[in-house]
């Protein structure tokens, strides 16, 4: 004999029932978490936490699932462009060419990596009455990485100031072991000799602080801290054969550029590309790098 399920007693408990099948649980993570997850991987810090609540929470399942579409349609929209690109530009039958050029092998990630899309739009600290106090021009803002660390600092003047007091700093070998300072003075000009030997492959910060004789002014003129990246020693031979491969291959030497943080080397790269649809859409997505890069030193 069949057990009749017993049904809900009126469409209060069956409402109710629903809404609690498909509520959020407690302490859900953010979306932007959930998203993080599913395109980082485990690369993301807190994986396993936000993957073990997903796993328990229908609510975030399904948002992860969102994401999951949207990623890989993203990844069919890449492939599509990196076919395209490959039968116009990609040449194979002996070995990996860029029109007449003949590709290292190690070029072929950088264009599988490479997107159109533009990098997220960087946090701007509002601030009241207070400015950046200099804008670093040696080396140039726009680049977040430097083939090798230029002996020389140079930055604009700041209107009032009798002097700058400025600092080098280097990252420590290992993930989140920080800096330390290698080099610092006070100075009377806008620019510093430094004399730091600075390492391939590190982070490199610069701390510049103008002196000022008159005390409302000091009060709001604030420290300027800007970063870079020096490449390793395999990525500044990769950045070397882009810059002299780039007026017979610049769509691969713009791409490479670019990717290892060379934004204004990229864009003359690119200028070398005949005028087209594909050259305006690159174009514009260094032009985006170099904007974000801008508003995350808030300049």
């Amino acid at each position: 004999m069949s057990v009749r399920k017993e049904e809900p007693r009126n469409r209060f408990d069956e409402a109710l029932k629903t809404a609690l099948q498909t509520a959020p649980a407690e302490g859900c993570p953010e979306p932007e978490e959930v998203e993080q997850a599913v395109v980082l991987g485990k690369r993301f810090v807190r994986w396993h936490q936000v993957m073990d609540h997903v796993a328990a929470c229908k609510s975030c399942l399904e948002t992860a699932q969102t994401f999951e579409k949207l990623e890989r349609a993203k990844k069919i929209s890449k492939m599509a462009w990196l076919k395209k690109f490959a039968e116009t530009h990609i040449r194979v039958d002996d070995g990996l060419r860029d029109g007449a050029t003949k590709l290292p092998k190690w070029c072929l990630a950088f264009l599988r990596q490479f997107s159109f899309e533009a990098p997220a739009a960087a946090y701007r600290a509002a601030t009241t009455n207070r400015q950046p106090a200099v804008r670093v021009a040696s080396p140039p803002l726009e680049n977040s990485s430097v083939v090798s660390f230029p002996a020389a600092i140079a930055w604009r003047e700041t209107p009032g100031a009798i002097g700058y007091e400025v600092s080098l700093e280097q990252s420590r070998p290992g993930i989140g072991n920080g800096f330390e300072t290698v080099a610092k003075a006070v100075t009377e000009r806008p620019e510093w000799v430094h004399g730091a030997r600075i390492k391939p492959g590190r982070r490199v910060r610069i701390r510049i602080r103008p002196r000022c004789g008159d005390l409302e002014l000091s009060a709001t003129t604030v420290e300027t801290a800007v970063e870079f990246r020096t490449l390793s020693n395999k990525q500044r031979e990769q950045a070397e054969w882009a810059i002299d491969a780039a007026p017979a291959a610049p769509l691969t030497a713009a791409i490479v550029l670019s990717a290892l943080g060379l934004h204004i080397e990229a864009l003359k790269a690119a200028e070398r590309i005949a005028e087209n649809d594909q050259r305006k859409k690159l174009e514009a997505h260094i032009a985006s790098k170099i904007e974000a890069r801008r508003a995350e030193m808030g300049d």
